[in-house]
């Protein structure tokens, strides 16, 4: 009886001894592959993998500047991790917190710089005027016209526009100006039932609603002048990404732009 106990605790301590050591070896094998990947890195890749977004819009052309984004960054060589389904207005705050590492499509304001280094810009962003097809205000021809006089501005709060949009020229040339934190679908119902006789969009913004027939675009025209424009960029938290790494992606895109006159057409010409 002793010996058969003897038996069973030496099987059962070989058994557990067996399952112990390929437990260490998996553990070991996936340390090795984990300190190989890092040592392959460059030195001016994060610690930690480098954390973008992909839009919340199934939309081709968003699909598309996803995936450009993700291939000019994956030029560096470091590890990178695409955050799914992050909404754009949450990734300034996710940039700051170091949630993310990079995220696209942004302008180069000083309370960025702050805590968030930018690349050399990609594209530009220009301000057209849009209004009603059929309205008065479609009749306007050129800023500060007679037309334009009577007409009552709608204006997005907090967003800089250009020179000529200062609050001195915007008294002066229309009846009235209203400033909001309106979402664009909401900017949108208010010039289609005419409660605004015109307003400000980007020509990223323009393109967007041509892509998704975002309240159907044959529904406005574009008044013949823009307002000015914003160079755009990547924008790296300062939390988690190094000048070095920054300068390295910069010399991509220095490649990158010549070679290419838009991106998802958004034109890149005249910004390299």
């Amino acid at each position: 009886m002793i010996n058969l106990l003897n038996n069973i605790y030496t099987s059962l301590h070989t058994h557990f001894f067996k399952i112990m050591l390929r437990l260490l070896l998996i553990i070991c094998v996936i340390f090795t592959g984990n300190l190989l990947a890092n040592s392959s890195m460059p030195s001016y890749c994060p610690k930690e993998e480098l954390t973008i977004f992909d839009s919340a819009s199934n939309h081709p052309t968003s699909q598309c500047i996803d995936q450009w984004q993700y291939d000019v960054l994956s030029r560096t060589g470091c590890n990178i991790k695409r955050l799914k389904q992050i909404p754009h207005k949450r990734k300034l705050s996710m940039i700051k917190s170091g949630q993310l590492s990079a995220a696209r499509g942004l302008g180069k304001l000083p309370e960025r710089q702050k805590y968030a280094h930018f690349s050399i810009p990609y594209t530009l962003n220009e301000y057209t005027a849009l209004a009603k097809k059929g309205s008065k205000a479609a009749n306007i021809k050129y800023w500060c016209d007679q037309t334009m006089r009577s007409s009552t501005l709608l204006l997005q709060a907090g967003v800089h526009i250009g020179p000529k949009v200062d609050g001195e020229s915007v008294k002066r040339c229309t009846a009235e100006s209203i400033r909001s934190n309106w979402n664009l679908p909401t900017r949108l119902e208010m010039l289609n039932l005419e409660k605004v006789d015109f307003l400000f969009v980007s020509t990223v913004t323009w393109n967007y609603m041509l892509e998704t027939g975002l309240h159907t675009p044959d529904n406005f025209v574009r008044l013949p002048f823009t307002m000015g424009a914003n160079k755009v960029y990547f924008a790296f938290s300062k939390q988690n990404v190094s000048e070095e790494f920054v300068a390295k992606f910069n010399t991509i895109l220095e490649q990158e732009l010549p070679n290419k006159q838009s991106i998802c057409h958004f034109p890149v010409t005249g910004m390299h």
